[in-house]
C-alpha cells in the first residue's frame, strides 16, 4: 500500500492513501485506471474573445465560506456584477475547505498536486504553505512576471502569523495579510501592512476595502497592469463569544434580518437514503437548528459589509479611469451546509459544500450572460493568465473560463474532481459530471447521486442493480482524476450509461 501511495501522491499522503483505496477497490472487471479519459483526444476551445492587446488588470473578490444562494442579499454584486458579467452557476471548490481551496486558487492545482490538505500546520495553514508550495509556481509570481504591480488585502493563509512580518509572502507588491489570531473577528484583529503590525480600531471588512481601495488609487494610471485580491473575511464564523453576534454584522447592518427564516430545501436535516450505516448521521436537535437560523442571519447580515465594499471598489476604478480595462472575479473559497443533510459546516461532497459563486465582469466576458458548464477554482489562474496574455496549460490543472465565457459548448463535458481528508472519517473523492456525483471514501463506502432525477441528493443509488453500468463507467474515471496533472485534468467525458429501468 505505501508503494501506491508514493506513486499516486508524492507530495500528499491522506489523498494518496483514498487513491490507492479507491484504486485496489476497482474489480477487474473494470477499465484500467485512466483508460476511458485517455482514448479521447484533448482539443483546447479556440474562441474569439476580442482582447484588447494590453494586459488587462485584475481584481478577485474571495469572501470565506459563502454560499452561492447568499448572493441573494448582495444588490450591489447583482447589479455591478452579475448584471454587467458572466455568471457560472455551476462552480465548485475542489475541496471545500479554506486553506486547500485558496491554495488552488493560487496554484490552479488540485489539492493532490499541490499538497495543502487542512487549514493547519504542517499539512495545511500558513506554516504547511510555505513548506509545500514553490512560489515561482504562485498567481503572484507568475503575474509580476508578467509585468503586473501586485496586491493582495485581506486573508491570506489559516494562522497566518508570521516570525519576521517585514519579510513579505513572496509575489506580492502591496501585501495587508489579516493576521491569524482573531482573523475571524470584526474588531480586535491585527493586519501586517506591508511588513508593520497595525491594530486597526474599525470594523475589518470596512478597513480592508479601504486598503483595497487605496491600492488601486496607487496602481492606477501607470503602464504596468495591476492584479488586486481582496478577500474579506466574511461570512465565517468567529471563535464564540458569550452575547456576541456572529459572525458579527457590522453594527448599521445588525438588524438587517432579525426575521429572516432559514431556507428549508428538501434535504434539510433529512437522512439520505440508501446510505451505508457507517456515513449516517443523527438529525439536527432542536437547539442546533435555532443555533443554525440565528447563525444564518448574521452571516447574511456580515455580507452586506462586503456588498458595500464591492461598490467601492467599483466606484475607484470608475474614478481612476481603470474600470473598462479592469476583469472583476467575485468568488468564495468555499460553501456551507446549514442544516443539509443533517451537517452544519463544509467540507462534505454535497452540492451547498462544493458549489460557491462566481461571477466575472470586464472585457472578455459577456454582459448579463449565465454559462452552465462545470468549472471550478482551479480555473481561476489560467484564466488571470489568459488576460495577462501570460501561458498557462503546462502549469496549472484548470482551463480558461474565457472560452466557456464565449461558447456554451466549450468544455462542456469536462468532468470536476472533489477531495476531502478525513472530516469526521470522511475523507473522499469524488467525480462531478453533469448529471452524477460519485464519491468513494476511505472507509470504502461509495455515494451515487443521480442529479437529474434527485437534484437534492436525497438517494444514494450506488447500490441500485440499475446504476451498475453508471458505477462501472464512472469509477476508473474517478480513479484518472484522483491522480491527474495538467492536461490528464482537462479530458473530456465519454458517453455515461444511465439507469436501466
Amino acid at each position: 500500500m505505501l508503494s501506491a501511495v508514493a506513486r499516486l501522491h508524492p507530495r500528499a499522503g491522506a489523498l494518496g492513501l483514498l487513491a490507492a483505496t479507491l484504486l485496489a477497490g476497482c474489480g477487474s472487471a473494470d477499465k484500467p485506471a485512466g483508460t476511458a479519459a485517455a482514448t479521447l483526444p484533448l482539443r483546447v476551445p479556440q474562441v474569439a474573445t476580442h482582447l484588447p492587446k494590453r494586459p488587462l488588470n485584475v481584481v478577485v473578490v474571495m469572501t470565506d465560506d459563502q454560499r452561492t444562494d447568499d448572493l441573494a442579499v448582495m444588490p450591489t454584486v447583482k447589479r455591478l456584477l452579475a448584471k454587467q458579467g458572466t455568471t457560472f452557476p455551476n462552480n465548485f471548490a475542489t475541496y471545500p475547505l479554506c486553506c486547500p481551496s485558496r491554495t488552488t486558487f493560487m496554484t490552479g492545482e488540485y489539492a493532490h498536486n499541490h499538497g495543502i490538505l487542512t487549514n493547519d500546520a504542517p499539512s495545511g495553514g500558513f506554516v504547511g504553505f510555505s513548506a509545500h508550495v514553490d512560489p515561482a509556481r504562485t498567481i503572484g509570481v507568475e503575474l509580476q512576471n508578467a509585468g503586473y504591480r501586485t496586491g493582495y488585502v485581506g486573508k491570506f493563509l489559516n494562522e497566518f502569523n508570521p516570525p519576521d512580518p517585514r519579510v513579505l509572502p513572496p509575489g506580492w507588491n502591496a501585501f495587508d495579510g489579516v493576521l491569524g489570531v482573531n482573523e475571524y473577528s470584526q474588531f480586535g484583529y491585527g493586519i501586517d501592512e506591508n511588513g508593520t503590525i497595525t491594530h486597526p480600531q474599525g470594523y475589518q471588512t470596512n478597513v480592508l476595502a479601504r486598503l483595497a481601495s487605496g491600492f488601486i488609487r496607487q496602481s492606477a494610471g501607470a503602464k504596468q497592469p495591476f492584479f488586486l485580491t481582496f478577500a474579506p473575511t466574511a461570512p465565517h464564523n468567529a471563535p464564540p463569544v458569550a452575547g456576541q453576534r456572529n459572525p458579527q454584522p457590522a453594527p448599521r447592518d445588525a438588524k438587517a434580518f432579525e426575521q429572516r427564516l432559514l431556507p428549508r430545501p428538501p434535504s434539510f436535516n433529512a437522512q439520505i437514503t440508501g446510505e451505508p450505516k457507517r456515513l449516517r448521521t443523527p438529525a439536527l436537535a432542536p437547539s442546533e437548528v435555532r443555533t443554525t437560523v440565528s447563525a444564518y442571519r448574521d452571516r447574511l447580515a456580515s455580507l452586506l459589509a462586503v456588498d458595500r465594499g464591492v461598490r467601492t471598489l467599483v466606484a475607484t476604478l470608475r474614478h481612476t479611469g481603470e474600470l473598462r480595462r479592469t476583469v472583476l472575479i467575485y468568488t468564495s473559497d468555499n460553501g456551507f451546509l446549514l442544516g443539509e443533510h443533517r451537517a452544519v459546516g463544509k467540507e462534505r461532497p454535497y452540492e451547498p459544500s462544493v458549489n460557491v459563486p462566481l461571477i466575472i465582469r470586464g472585457p472578455g466576458f459577456p454582459a448579463g450572460a449565465t454559462r452552465h458548464q462545470l468549472v471550478a477554482n482551479i480555473d481561476l489562474m489560467p484564466t488571470i493568465l489568459s488576460l495577462a496574455h501570460a501561458p498557462w496549460r503546462g502549469s496549472t490543472d484548470g482551463v480558461s473560463l474565457l472560452a466557456q465565457a464565449n461558447d456554451r459548448a466549450a468544455w462542456a463535458r469536462r468532468p470536476i474532481l472533489y477531495e476531502g481528508a478525513a472530516v469526521e472519517g470522511r475523507g473522499y473523492h469524488a467525480i462531478r459530471t453533469p448529471r452524477y456525483v460519485y464519491v468513494h471514501y476511505l472507509s470504502g463506502a461509495q455515494e451515487l447521486f443521480d442529479l437529474h432525477r434527485d437534484p437534492s441528493q436525497l438517494h444514494n443509488v450506488a447500490h441500485d442493480p440499475a446504476y451498475v453500468g453508471t458505477l462501472d463507467s464512472l469509477r476508473p474515471l474517478l480513479v484518472a482524476l484522483a491522480k491527474c496533472s495538467g492536461d490528464a485534468c482537462r479530458q473530456p467525458l465519454p458517453a455515461i450509461p444511465g439507469p436501466t429501468d
